[in-house]
């Protein structure tokens, strides 16, 4: 099984940023679009995983989402990675709760690290992946696109669970489907 943890989002949340999307695809740049409905917030990609590991990572999920407590994200803003050159990937950021999403992919991380998956190399940069860039076609108009767009006004999001999924790579994109679900703090 090919295994993430991620955050979900509520459909309104994923209507505005597919308005985003819709407002950024004018610039016919060679961009992939990820799903409004798939949008996730990832905290630790696992990989291949067997599946005789899988009530292992639900226990471990549930310790990590016992020490955190519910708080609230509110995004806005668009970024890039790389921040500069051809872009791979658009994202959007956050706002508020930056700190306490990194906080959440930090205990998550340790908790399937004592199941031997390897630690992040990488800081946790909280972001929601709009699309990713395929070729350097339209980049400019694209960039000057983000640089110029409005952006609605977000309501905050309440984090209160985080989401073992399965995702199953179709010729269509992927498939997510969600094994388990882990609850923090009230």
């Amino acid at each position: 099984m090919r295994l993430f943890v991620a955050v979900t989002l509520p459909p309104a949340l994923q209507d505005q940023l597919a308005e985003i999307q819709r407002q950024l695809r004018q610039t016919r740049a060679d961009v992939k679009w990820v799903e409004p409905h798939q949008m996730h917030l990832t905290l630790k990609f696992l990989g291949e995983t067997a599946d005789d590991r899988l009530a292992g990572l639900c226990e471990a999920l549930d310790q990590a989402a016992r020490m955190l407590q519910a708080f609230a994200v509110t995004w806005g803003g668009l970024g890039r990675f790389p921040p500069s050159g051809v872009p791979r990937v658009i994202w959007a950021g956050t706002q508020a709760g930056g700190d306490q999403l990194r906080e959440a992919a930090r205990h998550v991380d340790e908790a399937l690290a004592g199941l031997g998956f390897a630690r992040e190399a990488r800081e946790f940069q909280g972001h929601l992946t709009l699309g990713r860039v395929r070729s350097p076609r339209g980049v400019r108009e694209l960039t000057e696109a983000m640089e110029g767009l409005t952006l609605p006004s977000f309501a905050p999001v309440t984090v209160d669970a985080v989401t073992l999924f399965q995702s199953t790579l179709t010729p269509q994109g992927p498939l997510y489907t969600a094994l388990h679900t882990a609850r923090l703090r009230p």
